[in-house]
């Protein structure tokens, strides 16, 4: 029991020797400020001196009551002590370090229950919070030099205030401060400001001059609003959520085994799309491979193919649920072949600018849109009187004089297969079939697979190309020219975006983000076709399309600093002749202020009155023809106008007698293109004609 007793007390002797230790304050006026003045504050008033029992000095246990400081002589010229006051939450330096030997560098780090610092004229170089995971509030005015602060383990930040002359910044951080609220930063410069953080500032308590700030998707337009014309803002400065997010992934085989086995292949080229009932979006795979990023809640994912009856899909979606699953949660896809489908597509497109005299890169895309791999061939016509082929990879056989054509052999579903070719244009000056700005080239591919295709319609493109002198490299065309014929209105429209970087040094991302107008075009059936480096496709806020080209490192060489992508999209029914339909993108090259290309509008030809009624019945064949080209209605034929690209009137022949089938010769026009416009007792259709 004497033992007890014994041990009892000398643990309480060394308890109260422990509370009454005086802590080490070398600076004479800081002690003096904290033993004699109102420092110590209580719910922000002034309640006393640290200095409790009177004693002239500052104990551990005194040190430890304090919660709140503020602190006010600008005499002070040593701080050290403060780090005993290790649950202080709340600190105030006013008219702080006006000595000359005041340390320019502040380290706030050993307390830890800090919830607010305030600092007016308070100066340092260097301030150091980095591990006060409680902190909410900083706010500091005149404090010098301070350029750089680490904000990263402060989750708990609800309000950072920089007020005049509080320094400025190359770079402020806030991606790991989910709560902020309120941003200011007064006078001061910011560089590059994140504040992807997954959440939303409040617009009345935001106001920064910055170079760049990076942004939650969903509150980019309203940022945009509230900094200067000059400022750049996207949430391009990485392409994960920024704050807490869920990841949903997976792959899609082609189920070639029966058991859709590990060895099966992957199955690339499909839009994945997603949706919560209220969040909805869509992510596009080239790799068989797909990652979604998304809050918590509860999804449904769901494979999204161009022609769903060609498959059969299991299981034909999946669903997560956030945060009662973890993250991330895989899905995988099975795909096998609902019978055995044909179904090829051909695109055609400039890689160069078509300068008279030049040398033109042009690429033939074939696209195997079907269930079955797929073998055949793709025959390229031009006009060989207005160029001269040069070079074509792989090398190309020549049927005709005016003729490329190339195999390919067990193309898999859902995969491209390129084919290149190089054209030296006619000049302007040449003797026969001169070429100069304004004029029009034109090319036709046709693929022909081994069976009876699906889908028909897209095994041809013509492709009208304008001659032009000068360009900008960082534009967006339509495939099918400056018109199309009411009978393609609500099929797919081919667009061209290209991309170059123009800059001093290598751009590390490339993003094309293009808004879709959902009164011209269906979002749903948008397909990117082709691209020249690996990317990502994704469909967010309805009908904001961003071609992500992620770590691509394009560089400024003049040789190797461009790319493009190549999609379709179908216009909306709705349309009507005579209506147009338009659009432009925005290239963004790293933090860059964006490129934004050109608008190409495209016209849907109308050359009947608006009291005349389309005769869907009527057809025309072969389309190109080589010169004889027969017309076939339900009705009688009455009349046919050609005009050429420019709306020219060229020819008009009038029909004798009720006939509903007639045969026209145009072999003595020049090779092109033209609109042909046949009328019946009906109505009226207008055709693209390509005479060869």
């Amino acid at each position: 029991m004497k033992i007890i007793t014994l041990t009892l007390l000398l643990f309480l002797l060394t308890a109260i020797s422990a509370t009454a230790q005086i802590i080490n304050i070398p600076d004479p006026v800081f002690k003096t400020e904290l033993t004699t003045t109102n420092c110590v504050f209580v719910n922000g008033l002034a309640a006393s001196s640290v200095d409790r029992n009177g004693d002239g000095e500052v104990q551990v246990s005194e040190a430890l009551a304090v919660t709140e400081l503020r602190l006010t002589n600008e005499l002070t010229s040593d701080v050290t002590g403060l780090e005993a006051f290790t649950n202080l939450e709340e600190i105030v330096f006013l008219y702080y370090g006006g000595n000359s030997s005041w340390p320019m560098v502040f380290d706030f780090n050993q307390l830890t229950q800090l919830k607010k610092i305030d600092a007016y004229a308070f100066p340092f170089d260097v301030l150091n919070v980095s591990q006060l995971q409680n902190l909410e509030v900083l706010s500091f005015y005149f404090t010098g030099g301070l350029n750089d602060i680490d904000l990263s383990n402060n989750a708990q930040l609800r309000s950072f205030y920089v007020g005049p002359g509080g320094g400025s910044f190359a770079t402020l951080d806030f991606s790991n401060c989910p709560l902020l609220e309120s941003l200011f930063i007064d006078n001061g410069s910011v560089g590059s400001l994140n504040i992807k953080n997954g959440s939303l500032l409040n617009p009345n308590s935001f106001g920064v001059n910055a170079t760049y700030i990076c942004v939650d998707p969903q509150e980019e337009r309203e940022i945009s609003g509230l900094v200067n014309q000059n400022t750049i803002v996207n949430s391009y400065c990485s392409f994960t959520p920024g704050g807490d997010f869920n990841e949903m992934n997976g792959s899609t085989r082609f189920n070639t085994s029966g058991n859709c086995a590990p060895s099966d292949p992957l199955l690339s080229n499909i839009m994945y799309g997603y949706t919560d009932g209220n969040l909805t979006g869509a992510v596009y795979s080239n790799t068989g491979n797909y990652n979604i990023y998304v809050p918590y809640g509860s999804y449904a994912v769901t494979p999204q193919l161009e022609n769903p009856s060609y498959w059969n899909i299991t299981p034909p979606s999946g669903t997560v649920n956030f945060p009662a699953q973890t993250s991330p949660q895989t899905q995988d896809f099975c795909i096998s072949a609902n019978g055995s489908i044909e179904d090829l597509e051909v695109t055609i497109f400039e890689m160069s600018e078509p300068r008279p005299g030049f040398d033109v890169d042009y690429r033939v895309v074939v696209r195997n849109k079907g269930n079955q791999p797929a073998s055949g061939t793709v025959t390229l016509e031009y006009q060989n009187d207005f160029m001269t082929l040069l070079s074509s990879s792989p090398v190309a056989s020549t049927p005709m004089v005016d003729q490329l054509s190339w195999g390919f052999l067990n193309l898999n579903p859902l995969t491209n297969v390129s084919f290149d070719y190089t054209m030296t244009l006619n000049t302007p000056t040449a003797a026969v079939n001169p070429l100069d700005i304004g004029d029009f080239v034109n090319f036709t591919a046709i693929v022909n697979g081994t069976g009876t295709d699906a889908m028909p319609a897209d095994n041809a493109l013509v492709y009208d190309q304008e001659i032009i002198n000068s360009y900008d490299p960082n534009d967006k065309t339509c495939l099918h020219g400056a018109t199309i014929t009411p009978s393609q209105v609500g099929d797919y429209v081919y667009y061209k975006i290209r991309f170059e970087n123009l800059g001093t040094a290598s751009a590390v991302n490339v993003v094309i983000k293009d808004e879709i107008n959902l009164s011209q075009f269906d979002i749903n059936t948008l397909v990117p076709l082709d691209s020249s480096h690996d990317y990502v496709t994704r469909v967010r806020d309805n009908n904001i399309v961003e071609f992500i080209f992620e770590n691509i490192n394009l560089d400024f060489n003049d040789a190797t600093n461009d790319g493009y992508v190549v999609f379709k999209i179908k216009t909306l029914n709705t349309l009507v002749e005579g209506d147009t339909f338009d659009n432009n993108a925005g290239i963004y090259f790293d933090f860059n202020a964006p490129i934004i290309t050109n608008t190409e509008v495209v016209t849907i030809m109308s050359t009947a009155s608006i009291e005349e009624v389309t005769d869907k019945s009527v057809v025309i064949y072969p389309n190109p023809t080589n010169g004889i080209l027969h017309i076939n209605s339900k009705n009688n034929l009455k009349s046919t106008t050609l005009v050429d690209l420019n709306g020219r009137f060229l020819k008009q022949i009038n029909f004798i007698g009720n006939r509903t089938n007639q045969q026209l010769d145009f072999s003595t026009l020049g090779k092109g293109i033209y609109f042909l416009t046949v009328t019946t007792d009906f109505g009226s259709r207008v055709e693209k004609l390509v005479i060869n």
